[in-house]
């Protein structure tokens, strides 16, 4: 009877285990129009379309990327970022609202596809987590236009914006009710965020740091971050910082949610590398002191 008892619980404990949503993490790079194409494959290529990481070369910073994080869930018994479960999401890269629009509206039918193909195989939809740079956030946010993924189903997704340049044509977006959380991490020393001057209704505008939202918000934390005190250019943000991504949204947990009020969180890192005009390529490639 009691082996009985012990087979049950443990049938049922894997069974709970299994339908429990796993985290599905997808990563959309920012704008490769210009010197980024200069850049050796190694930083800056990815595969166009919804991959599997494991699609790209072994020495892909986006690979690291996503390694560094895997092993810092697994340093906590997390599978938060599971390698095993994170994509890649290549798009032309253009500077162009049209380019963005036409990329977003790919990335829907593709995760749609994705959260249909994990329902077929786990019986349950997994979370959902983007993580986007510079403007790659732009191209997330074209994406939400066309939520829901499927009428009448659930699914939970968070939106990770990282160095995002904040624009009228699609910052209302961030309150769609299919958006579960929202997490906006900027710089002060971020000028290339900025510097992509746009028009639109007529108007020219610069892009903001940060999105607007109103006293009833509760689905967006927006975080001002740094490194040993100092502030992050666009290029930090870029590679160097995304070892720390884990650790900044863990930070946020069990916070009250008081948006439009900005969190700072800064991070003790000696071994962090620094952009001083002459090391681009190894801040790019996330180096590290010894």
């Amino acid at each position: 009877m009691k082996k009985l008892l012990l087979y049950t619980l443990m049938v049922s404990g894997l069974f709970i285990q299994n339908i429990q949503p796993l985290t599905v993490n997808v990563y959309v790079h920012g704008t490769q129009q210009f010197g980024s194409k200069m850049l050796p494959e190694d930083i800056w290529y990815c595969e166009q379309g919804l991959h599997h990481v494991s699609h790209l070369p072994d020495d892909s910073m986006m690979v690291k990327d996503a390694q560094v994080m895997h092993d810092y869930g697994q340093r906590r018994n997390s599978l938060e970022f599971d390698i095993d479960h994170y994509y890649t999401y290549g798009w032309s890269g253009k500077l162009s609202f049209d380019a963005r629009e036409q990329a977003g509206y790919n990335l829907y039918q593709e995760l749609k596809l994705l959260l249909q193909k994990y329902k077929k195989e786990d019986f349950d939809y997994p979370k959902l987590r983007i993580i986007t740079f510079s403007h790659g956030g732009n191209v997330a946010l074209n994406m939400v236009k066309k939520l829901p993924f499927l009428d009448g189903e659930n699914v939970e997704l968070d939106l990770v914006f990282i160095a995002c340049p904040v624009q009228k044509v699609t910052e209302y977006l961030i309150n769609n009710p299919f958006v579960s959380m929202s997490y906006v991490i900027y710089s002060t020393c971020d000028l290339l965020q900025v510097a992509d001057y746009y028009t639109y209704e007529g108007k020219t505008y610069f892009p903001n740091r940060t999105f607007t939202v109103n006293k009833d918000t509760r689905n967006c934390y927006q975080i001002l971050v740094s490194v040993n005190n100092v502030p992050l250019s666009h290029i930090e943000l870029c590679h160097a910082f995304m070892r720390h991504i884990p650790k900044v949204l863990q930070a946020t947990l069990g916070k009250d949610r008081l948006p439009p009020t900005c969190t700072k969180h800064d991070i003790k890192d000696d071994g962090f590398v620094f952009y001083n005009l002459f090391n681009m390529l190894s801040v790019l490639r996330a180096e590290r002191k010894s």
